[in-house]
């Protein structure tokens, strides 16, 4: 027992961290789909430099296309997490309103 006299065990005790945990693990996987779109655009990026410096010197462009493919697979794994984090929020809402259109005022006079 705690010195307030509430067991260790007692739910109302940890919910407020439980409850912060789960905020920020939610904000996390809501926002870090963007870390693959940005190493996507970094790999693009670099892909551009290393051909671009290779004509403007005048020699042939050496092979840079894994830089490519790598970016193509990280801006799906963006895109993929995009959309589960829409999915989720979309079944957040769904189950917290039941399915309730959420617009403005409604006409409830009858008017036909």
């Amino acid at each position: 027992m705690h010195s307030s006299g509430r067991s260790q065990y007692d739910s109302s005790v940890n919910a407020p961290r439980s409850l912060t945990m789960r905020r920020l693990a939610v904000g996390v996987f809501s926002a870090l789909w963007v870390v693959p779109l940005g190493l996507a655009a970094s790999e693009v990026r670099a892909f551009v430099e290393r051909d671009w410096l290779y004509r403007v010197s005048g020699k042939v462009p050496i092979d840079s296309f894994p830089h490519l493919r790598f970016a193509e697979v990280l801006l799906w794994v963006a895109l993929v997490w995009f959309g589960l984090v829409v999915a989720v929020w979309a079944i957040f809402r769904l189950k917290r309103f039941g399915g309730q259109v959420m617009s403005g005022p409604t006409n409830t006079k009858g008017v036909r």
